[in-house]
């Protein structure tokens, strides 16, 4: 965040139907962030840089080095600084439009999604094997094995 002034973090259990980035940078708020049926979906979020944004960001990640429950992921740590910053923007994004698991194979919305988010399944397993039942796993996508990882 340090180095740009938007971030678009998107999990590895998200596919794309389209290259959505100018819709996400269209919308306001400090975060655009997927609806994740219980609140901000910290999987998939177009970040906009500044103090605030960092400090939050910040406060999440001390939050969670800091709690030994196993139970407990990057989105309780999103949501409990949520407290300490309660005037930080958040825009929900569409939940037909950017859909999780449970929207878009369960309640089928699919006709306006622009991505799935393969969210509502635990095991990496279960979600391969999901994508694969609805062909939307490509392991010949020249992108596949090219990953970018930055670390915070």
């Amino acid at each position: 965040m340090k180095k740009s002034n938007e971030v678009l973090w998107i999990d590895n259990d998200i596919y794309l139907f389209q290259n959505c980035l100018k819709d996400l940078q269209s919308k306001q708020g400090t975060f655009v962030m997927q609806d994740d049926l219980w609140g901000p979906c910290t999987g998939f979020f177009l970040v906009r840089s500044g103090s605030l944004a960092i400090s939050k960001i910040h406060s999440s990640i001390q939050w969670l080095k800091s709690n030994t429950n196993p139970e407990v992921n990057d989105q309780h740590a999103f949501h409990t600084s949520l407290k300490k910053f309660p005037f930080v923007g958040i825009t929900l994004l569409d939940r037909e439009e950017y859909p999780n698991g449970q929207i878009y194979f369960n309640q089928k919305k699919t006709s306006r999604a622009k991505i799935v988010h393969c969210n509502y399944l635990t095991k990496t397993s279960e979600k391969v094997d999901r994508f694969k039942a609805h062909q939307l796993w490509n392991e010949s996508d020249e992108g596949f094995s090219k990953v970018s990882k930055y670390y915070i």
